[in-house]
């Protein structure tokens, strides 16, 4: 009997105990608080809209207090929406993204507890602008205050800095989450309130910044700052179809896309592509009419069909594909190559971008390339397992039809017709480190004999082969052969001519892009570069003497 009249005393203390008005506290407000067995006290705090997360936590003290977390005005050991679940005083409960609005805890007493601090906090980030200062920062020791800065692909330098006031102020950035005391990318932590973090090169993304009161500390101040450039980072040359003009697509490292003639002229722009990873063009055989193909990596890797004359508007996109290296158009087929799944060669239907074929596993991607004619080919050279190899693949299944991994290091690929008498033969060019000191091979396309046109060229950033000049196109033999070292140089060579330069020029900055094409409304072979000279991009359009015939300001 005495034992019944003991439980049920308890049960109305603990109901009288739930009934108590919630105590208002504020964000980050630590209450000391005790108990007896049984007891329920409830808190509540408000929490402002657009919050990463709501966290209510217990320590130090003794005993055993248990956590419940409900949205609202109300909250039980019976009607919650959260519970902690560790014996002891500490404890915590975490809500990501909590709705605005009032939320009630309560501290229910498993056993007595003495002196257990409480403390409820929500993470307010401040979003921050390039260049924007926070001043008048103030704070306990043990605050914490959030932002946040997002940071453009291109940066060079990103600099973060406090000064000024009185006491203990550290900082802790890291990109893409929110840092802790024990999660960072960088931490500042000397004595006082002065320090400047500067990052050099640091990769695009938000950069979350959290200060932390060592100490308690007043009047500081907060400032972020960082240096863009816009850089070019693809090119490719089209056709208008209007009017048959022909002229440079230029992708940036904002995401944007611009199409200039060759004098350097805007004719239409888009933004808002995100990080561009790869573009080029095609004609279609049948209707001739231009395509442009722009990789980008929002979506998990899209892919966009533009018709150059309407440059905003996509014909058609597709996504999850990848980061996308390089895109290889062909009759009725689209190839692109990816770093998704270990490096995967996918084969796409070019009228509605169906996935007809895919093989996985093949590595880094280097360079890929479709050979027209009689007996179409397709080949590939990736970094398989830290060895480069040229492949050879059968243009229906993507299946490895031959290989040579003896080749160095892979520079890059083309492919070109050589005319030699009346005859004619496909041939795959590669520029590679060869023995060593940088070398130009010829791989017939059928029989995959491998012929050295010249040595001792060093390391190639573009290569393009085909006829350039009207001799050449009407009369020559063999085919020109223009490749680009690091350093900005330009020569020219012929396939019947081994190991002889016939032209060199130099001073073209970083070269981009090398076609060999016929000039605008002539049958004139012509050699096409898109470089950046003197942090310019230009776009050089050039007979057999390397001699400009248009020269273009792209930016």
């Amino acid at each position: 009997m005495r034992a019944r009249i003991g439980i049920s005393l308890f049960i109305i203390f603990a109901l009288c105990s739930t009934s108590n008005a919630a105590i208002a506290i504020l964000n980050e407000q630590i209450l000391q608080r005790s108990s007896s067995a049984g007891a329920f006290q409830t808190f509540q705090i408000s929490v402002p809209a657009g919050q990463t997360m709501l966290t209510v936590k217990t320590y130090s003290g003794s005993g055993d207090p248990s956590i419940y977390v409900k949205q609202g005005s109300s909250v039980s050991t019976t009607a919650y929406t959260y519970k902690s679940t560790n014996s002891g005083t500490t404890d915590s409960v975490t809500i990501n993204s909590p709705a605005a609005g009032l939320w009630t805890i309560g501290l229910h007493a498993f056993t007595a507890f003495s002196s257990v601090n409480l403390v409820a906090q929500y993470t307010a980030i401040t979003t921050l602008t390039d260049g924007q200062t926070v001043s008048s920062l103030s704070g306990p020791a043990g605050h914490k205050k959030y932002y946040k800065l997002t940071v453009p692909a291109g940066t060079n330098k990103l600099i973060v800095k406090t000064s000024g006031g009185t006491g203990n102020l550290d900082f802790y950035v890291k990109r893409d989450a929110l840092p802790t005391l024990t999660s960072y990318t960088f931490r500042a932590s000397l004595a006082g309130n002065t320090y400047t973090w500067t990052y050099l090169n640091p990769a695009a993304g938000t950069y979350y910044i959290m200060l932390y009161g060592a100490q308690s500390y007043t009047g500081a101040s907060l400032n972020v700052n960082y240096s863009w450039t816009k850089t070019l980072v693809a090119a490719a040359q089209t056709m208008l179809r209007t009017t048959g003009q022909m002229v440079t697509a230029l992708a940036f490292n904002d995401g944007s896309l611009e199409l200039r003639d060759f004098s350097g002229k805007l004719i239409s722009s888009r933004t808002g592509l995100g990080t561009i990873t790869a573009i080029n063009e095609y004609r279609d055989s049948a209707s001739m009419l231009p395509r442009l193909y722009v990789a980008c990596a929002v979506a998990s890797g899209t892919l966009h069909v533009i018709d150059p004359t309407r440059l905003t508007t996509d014909l058609l996109t597709k996504t999850n594909l990848g980061t996308i290296s390089f895109i290889q158009p062909a009759p009725d087929n689209l190839y692109i190559a990816s770093a998704k799944d270990g490096g995967t060669l996918y084969k796409l239907n070019s009228t509605t971008l169906a996935t007809t074929a895919s093989k996985t596993g093949l590595g880094t991607f280097k360079c890929i390339g479709y050979i027209d004619g009689p007996s179409p080919s397709f080949y590939i050279a990736v970094n398989y397992l830290s060895q480069y190899h040229l492949r050879k693949i059968n243009t229906s299944t993507l299946a490895t039809v031959t290989s040579n991994s003896t080749l160095g290091t892979i520079y890059k690929v083309t492919a070109a017709d050589i005319i030699i008498g009346d005859n004619g033969q496909q041939e795959v060019i590669v520029a590679c480190s060869g023995s060593g000191t940088g070398t130009i091979y010829s791989f017939n396309s059928s029989t995959w004999a491998r012929s050295t046109i010249k040595t001792g060229v060093g390391t190639i950033s573009a290569l393009a082969a085909g006829p350039i000049g009207i001799d050449q196109t009407y009369f020559g033999e063999g085919t020109s052969i223009a490749y680009a070292s690091s350093t900005g140089t330009i020569c020219l060579i012929n396939s019947l001519y081994p190991g002889t330069v016939i032209d060199t020029r130099t001073g073209f900055g970083k070269v981009f892009n090398m076609s060999v094409r016929d000039y605008y409304l002539t049958d004139i072979g012509a050699l096409g570069v898109i470089s950046t000279d003197n942090d310019l991009a230009a776009v050089h359009i050039m007979d057999e003497t390397l001699t400009d015939l248009t020269l273009g300001r792209a930016k």
